[in-house]
């Protein structure tokens, strides 16, 4: 007899089995099955010939498998993060560069070498503050 049907759980497939090679040992709540001229992974119970092999009654709803992630997604996501984080820096820049010349009283009272700190210590911060984003939107996607 021709082996036709692949089974799985979730990533990795195992197969091909004949008819005869499946029963209940193999088949649980999470499998599902591919059968040769199948378009998609269907639950044992819409497949007729498995359907009789096993009992219906102690298999609940089956989830499809998840689809590996794509690559053009995840790297959405990652723009996306980086997007966020500069919005983020400039406008911690703007912030705290306008807190920092206004405690000089403006940039008419201050000397050229205190504004030129000014500038540089809201760029650091800009830079602290597009990190600290980056991290904080890295361990929330681990999350989902």
């Amino acid at each position: 007899m021709e082996k036709l049907y692949y089974l799985t759980e979730g990533i990795d497939k195992e197969g091909p089995f004949t008819l005869q090679e499946i029963n209940k040992d193999k088949i649980s709540k999470n499998t599902l099955v591919w059968k040769k001229g199948n378009k998609n992974w269907l639950k044992p119970n819409e497949i007729p010939e498995i359907k009789v092999l096993i009992s219906t009654d102690s298999i609940d709803e089956i989830p499809q498998i998840p689809n590996r992630e794509d690559p053009k997604a995840s790297s959405n996501e990652v723009v996306k993060r980086i997007v966020i984080g500069l919005i983020f820096a400039v406008i911690v820049k703007l912030i705290s560069y306008d807190l920092i010349v206004s405690n000089f009283g403006g940039r008419e009272n201050m000397s050229n070498h205190a504004f030129s700190e000014a500038n540089t210590v809201s760029y650091f911060m800009a830079f602290i503050g597009f990190c600290l984003v980056a991290v904080i939107l890295y361990f929330s996607s681990k999350k989902k």
